[in-house]
């Protein structure tokens, strides 16, 4: 049995794949992520996986920071199902599981969420509940950020998504360039440009 997509950077990969982590592509995952709605789309503005997962990162200690980043990043070839269709769903949240080892595994990061960084995904969670949806959802913990949140478009989501993964990755940006250069994809290089062996991000326009 084989499950097979083509991602935004033109790979072809098997879902099932004991080898899947060959192909996982952080481009990917960052484009995939900025494109997707949270709780479903119905929150009131449009805010992405890929937003979520750069605040969940900034919500633990920084040893763990690139953990939190990716913590839904299986999401980027599954999709995101909202959280009591995929309790009923327990072969796909099996399959998700199983993508999401393999990029744990790509990325050399333990084959588990920390507890922290569990703490971390509902305290996003219900910050962003609040701040999106208005009422409370049944099983969020009553920790919410004080600030305010402020949605970005799919193009900013993406590009922060990135920035903070070559923030915490040593090999991020040199991995984001060489990926750049092997994709199919024209668009991608308007997310940075390349000055000798500085690298300048250019943020998207809202």
């Amino acid at each position: 049995m084989s499950i097979r997509i083509r991602t935004y950077t033109g790979l072809e990969v098997d879902l099932l794949a004991n080898d899947l982590w060959l192909s996982i592509r952080v481009i990917d995952i960052a484009h995939a992520l900025s494109n997707i709605c949270r709780f479903g789309g119905h929150c009131r503005r449009f805010y992405s996986v890929a937003q979520h997962a750069v605040l969940a990162s900034r919500l633990v200690r920084e040893e763990e920071a690139l953990h939190a980043l990716l913590h839904d990043a299986a999401e980027a070839y599954v999709g995101d199902m909202v959280r009591p269709l995929k309790a009923a769903l327990p072969q796909f949240a099996s399959i998700e599981q199983q993508v999401q080892r393999q990029i744990w595994q790509r990325f050399g990061l333990r084959p588990e969420n920390p507890a922290s960084i569990q703490i971390a995904d509902e305290i996003a969670f219900a910050t962003e509940h609040r701040a999106l949806m208005g009422a409370w959802c049944d099983g969020a913990i009553p920790v919410v950020m004080p600030q305010a949140l402020d949605p970005e478009n799919p193009a900013l989501a993406r590009f922060r998504f990135l920035k903070r993964y070559a923030e915490l990755d040593p090999d991020g940006s040199s991995r984001i360039e060489l990926e750049a250069k092997v994709a199919i994809t024209a668009d991608f290089p308007e997310i940075f440009s390349l000055r000798g062996d500085e690298r300048s991000w250019r943020e998207p326009q809202p």
